[in-house]
């Protein structure tokens, strides 16, 4: 009996599943989007960049040592929604480090290591997003 219940909850299980699927995520278009930013010519480390569709969730970018990113839509699919996109900044990701190959290891960004304009943390950039592969770059001013 124990045997036959737990077949029984196993195949509803599975057809939830199905039913469920992987989501919106399925539904949506998306395209890779790269770049790099920089503060007066220089890389800046940390930054989370958003980019905000006109409905749904927004993609993110973390900038590496060189300032450069790949935006990514979650933890399983790169890119960010075909379309219209308003780009801002989130503030800085404080898990971001480095290590050097003489073993000396840079500590997470702080946010007072860069001068940049408050107006950079609210939308300040539409960009139109097409399929294949797209590169916005950002020079902070």
């Amino acid at each position: 009996m124990n045997a036959l219940k737990s077949c029984w909850c196993f195949t509803l299980f599975a057809a939830l599943l199905l039913v469920v699927g992987c989501g919106k995520s399925c539904d949506v278009k998306l395209a890779g989007v790269h770049g790099k930013v920089t503060l007066n010519g220089e890389p800046v480390k940390g930054l989370r960049i958003m980019f905000q569709p006109a409905s749904g969730r927004p993609s993110i970018g973390i900038t590496d040592s060189n300032g450069e990113y790949d935006a990514h839509y979650n933890r399983t699919q790169d890119g960010v929604v075909v379309g219209e996109v308003t780009i801002f900044f989130e503030g800085f990701d404080d898990k971001v480090e480095e290590v050097h190959d003489d073993g000396t290891i840079t500590l997470p960004v702080e946010s007072s290591q860069y001068d940049i304009p408050e107006k950079y943390f609210e939308t300040f950039r539409t960009e139109s997003i097409s399929s294949g592969t797209n590169t916005i770059d950002i020079e902070i001013q």
